[in-house]
């Protein structure tokens, strides 16, 4: 039958016999004054305060579950550090609980017990405290890489535009300007243009599939975004986008060591991460709870 109970089960059915012994010593000296007097104080000195103390102690194990519960859903640093904040005394008002418990005479076996579920669950909530803080570090890089990747190709879509317009101007007064020129600086508008698209999609790829479908695409824009910076006429204009690209180049790539990709996929990991020591820390809780 304890089996199936849980620590706090098992832990009330190891408090409850201090009264019943009580009352049995009472029962059967009903008719002493002593045994009346040592079973009152059984009962106001072990029993009453083990209950007392038992229950003290499940409300505060359910605070430690609610604190790893607003960890995990802690929406930024912040709010990961003021959840945290309380688990270093409620730990410790715990471990005074089992201490207090044992010094009642309530089984060791069951205390231990309890105080190794409660301290992994504190463990695990320091545990989930660290990769929480890593998934918010790395959402911001990569939010940072994703804006300068913007901003870079739209300082090489301004300069195909001003090249188009050369262009156009050139072929209007009959000058000897290759026509490619327009499709050109048109090509590599369009191929700049797509470059914040790709980095929204890397952020919103929520699988590692869908991560390597924007990966495989990567690297042909690259090579086309690279090919039409060749082609700008303007030498001064050439060697600004060609920053702008080594910009791009450096966050998009994938062969590139903190790029994008490899961003997204450790957020993946982490988030992986935070979803198993919630199942372990719901598992535990619920050892505990039965």
């Amino acid at each position: 039958m304890t089996g199936r109970l849980g620590l706090r089960g098992r832990l009330m059915l190891a408090i409850v016999p201090i009264a019943l012994l009580a009352t049995s010593a009472a029962a059967i000296g009903i008719f002493s004054f002593e045994a009346t007097r040592k079973q009152q104080n059984t009962v106001s000195e072990q029993a009453i305060p083990a209950l007392v103390t038992g229950q003290q102690l499940y409300a505060k194990t359910d605070s430690l579950t609610a604190i790893g519960r607003m960890v995990a859903a802690a929406e930024n640093e912040d709010a990961v550090n003021a959840a945290a904040s309380r688990l270093e005394a409620v730990e410790n008002a715990i471990n005074d609980d089992i201490g207090r418990l044992g010094q009642l005479n309530v089984d060791a076996d069951i205390l231990n017990n309890f105080s190794s579920k409660t301290g992994q669950l504190s463990n695990n909530i320091r545990l989930l405290t660290d990769t929480r803080m890593s998934l918010f570090q790395t959402g911001q890089k990569l939010n940072e890489l994703v804006e300068q990747n913007s901003k870079a190709a739209a300082a090489i879509e301004l300069v195909a535009n001003e090249q188009t317009s050369a262009a156009f101007d050139a072929l209007n007064t009959l000058l000897d300007v290759n026509a490619l020129d327009v499709q050109n600086m048109g090509d590599l508008r369009a191929n700049a243009f797509q470059v914040p698209a790709t980095g929204d999609q890397v952020l919103a790829a929520d699988t590692a599939e869908l991560l390597d479908r924007v990966k495989f695409r990567a690297d042909p824009l690259l090579t086309q975004l690279q090919k039409g910076i060749e082609h700008i006429a303007d030498t001064d204009e050439k060697a600004g986008a060609q920053k702008q690209f080594d910009i791009i180049h450096t966050n998009l790539s994938p062969n590139t060591p903190q790029n994008l990709f490899n961003l997204q996929s450790k957020r993946l990991e982490t988030l992986a991460s935070v979803e198993a020591i919630l199942a372990q820390n719901n598992d535990i809780s619920g050892d505990i709870a039965r």
